[in-house]
């Protein structure tokens, strides 16, 4: 019996090698020169190639790999227009390019009407274009460097559901999205560039933990494209502004770092977009800045030494709330903004707190802890410094009310400049401080309501044997069985 189960384990262990040694459709190509792929199959580059022509390696099958097996493609001294050219009028699906170098060319990868594109561990110099696709569906572009490419890095036209993961320095602009839907840009790092990444007319654009750096232009520029997110990436040193959203709606900004660029994040004529938990600072003229914005929300974010903090100008119905800003000129500045709510901010250090001006109207500030140099002004038209339902204004360093009743409320209203516009409800403490104080009491009281008053510390131990009547008694029969069972096995060997 048991030379039997041997027979049939070996038998089983052969079936399944058999079943997962990879299958190889048609055989290896190799090529050593400048080609035209009709056919599908699998092309390997045996040498590098120096050539002035207008197409180097043009594919136009179906079902096409073409590895370059660490090889060179270069344009010769008069040049070339496409290092790889991928198109045929009826379109093509499956292409994969991998493993190759390619120098100096108008285009280094032009591919048109592709469905199901790889592209993966390319290295392109010196071209005008690193990789254009155009009407490509489902690309994946990763583990690729390209530099000094003098127009764009990478081109996606009116391509749908692409993802790309890779270096880029040097270019015009590092990555151009037009007309496209479903793009992920991850794990990626533009530098170096006049621009940086340039979304356009598109749709559903996702950036993340992506490094932009050091561009002449702006870092990142969404301009006519709904539902776009940036999120856990670093935009940093960008001559222009870091993010520029405009024309947009939807977008997401969260949990950024947005340092040393002229505007960290500026939102012009945008509309439903939130900025989340950034850590914005050191920019030059301002770090969060709406203009011409509606029913937008700015949560959560920590800003210092920015030239203007928080700041809005021609903008409706946003929302400020729950942001720290230390130092910088303006910790929050209006102008010309109407039905805005300012809440539960802190402000430290800065010049100016608050500072409303222009044709601003109806904006409700509340709840804010402010100790700047100038802590609060205002021009505007029936703006409220405190919340009519809660009762409660704003802390300010520089109040000098007392509180007769111990209400944290002060007995005397707080007057802001230049008119004579007041807070009839100021804070005695700033509100941060306050929050600290009743989050602190509720865990303790939470913690001790979950300390049992009658059991001993051995019954809230788990148990592993079950507390039955007669659970030994079960252990023994069951040992007993065990034995009878291997003893008979034994005698009918």
């Amino acid at each position: 019996m048991m030379s039997f189960i041997m027979r049939l384990s070996f038998i089983m262990a052969l079936t399944l090698s058999l079943f997962f040694i990879p299958s190889v459709s048609g055989e290896i190509v190799h090529i050593s020169e400048c080609s035209i792929i009709d056919e599908s199959g699998y092309y390997v580059l045996d040498a590098d190639i120096e050539v002035n022509k207008s197409k180097c390696i043009e594919i136009k099958s179906d079902g096409v790999t073409l590895d370059g097996n660490g090889r060179t493609v270069s344009a010769g001294y008069f040049g070339g227009t496409y290092a790889i050219y991928a198109f045929h009028p009826n379109g093509i699906s499956n292409l994969t390019i991998k493993n190759i170098v390619l120098k100096n060319w108008a285009y280094g990868i032009y591919s048109k009407g592709i469905k199901n594109m790889k592209v993966d561990n390319l290295r392109i110099e010196g071209s005008f274009f690193g990789i254009y696709m155009s009407e490509v569906e489902k690309a994946i572009i990763s583990d690729s460097i390209i530099n000094e490419t003098k127009k764009n890095g990478i081109v996606l036209e009116r391509v749908l559901n692409a993802d790309i993961s890779t270096e880029i320095s040097n270019t015009g602009t590092g990555i151009l999205v037009s007309n496209s839907k479903g793009v992920s840009i991850h794990d990626s790092s533009v530098s170096g560039s006049d621009k940086g990444i340039n979304l356009r007319d598109s749709l559903d654009v996702v950036i993340k933990n992506t490094r932009v750096n050091n561009n002449n232009n702006f870092g990142v520029y969404i301009k006519n494209t709904n539902n776009a997110e940036i999120s856990g990436s670093e935009i940093l040193k960008n001559s222009y502004d870091g993010i520029k959203v405009y024309n947009s709606e939807n977008c997401r900004v969260n949990v950024n770092k947005v340092k040393q660029n002229r505007i960290g994040i500026f939102l012009e004529f945008a509309e439903s977009c939130k900025i989340l938990d950034n850590e914005v600072s050191d920019n030059s003229e301002g770090g969060i800045i709406l203009s011409n914005t509606k029913d937008s929300h700015v949560t959560g974010n920590k800003l210092e030494n920015n030239g203007k903090g928080l700041g809005s100008a021609s903008s409706t119905l946003n929302l400020f709330n729950s942001n720290i800003i230390k130092g910088g000129e303006y910790a929050i500045a209006f102008s010309d903004t109407t039905f805005s709510t300012i809440t539960d901010n802190r402000v430290e250090g800065a010049k100016y707190g608050i500072y409303i001006s222009g044709d601003s109207e109806k904006n409700l500030i509340y709840l804010n802890s402010l100790n700047a140099l100038r802590n609060a002004y205002d021009e505007g038209k029936d703006d409220s410094w405190y919340s009519p339902d809660l009762k409660k204004g704003n802390y300010y360093s520089d109040y000098r009310g007392t509180d007769r009743y111990g209400d944290g409320i002060g007995d005397q209203d707080y007057i802001i400049p230049p008119g004579d516009t007041r807070d009839i409800y100021p804070l005695m403490e700033p509100h941060y401080e306050v929050k600290k104080v009743a989050e602190k009491e509720v865990k303790i009281e939470t913690t001790e309501t979950k300390v049992p008053e009658e059991k001993g510390a051995e019954e809230t131990k788990p148990s592993f044997i079950p507390s039955i009547p007669g659970f030994e008694i079960l252990i023994v029969l069951i040992s007993v069985a065990i034995a009878f069972i291997i003893a008979l096995l034994r005698k009918n060997r």
